[in-house]
């Protein structure tokens, strides 16, 4: 799996490397410092893809409409996702 990066200290979402990339690109950035995103080991949230929220672990499963198990019979869903903190900052270049 690719390395995330939160753009800046407050952002909420994480983004792969190549994304952030084209956004530099985009608005004329030739380096920006962005914040590794680190896996929030142990955390009682979980984020849901389907609907971009962050809930509590517990709240995923049959009640959801949109819930689809991984194995296509029961467990944890497809949407379900790990969430993330702010690691360490570095510098990411055009140049890299």
């Amino acid at each position: 799996m690719a390395k995330l990066y939160f753009q800046d200290k407050n952002a909420e979402i994480c983004e792969p490397k190549e994304s952030i990339l084209d956004m530099m690109r985009f608005e004329g950035y030739d380096e920006l410092e962005v914040y590794e995103a680190k896996k929030d080991i142990g955390s009682d949230f979980f984020f849901c893809r389907d609907v971009w929220e962050v809930g509590e672990k517990g709240e995923c499963g049959k009640q959801c409409k949109s819930y689809q198990p991984r194995n296509g019979k029961n467990g944890i869903c497809k949407h379900n996702a790990p969430v993330y903190e702010h690691g360490e900052k570095i510098t990411l270049t055009l140049k890299q």
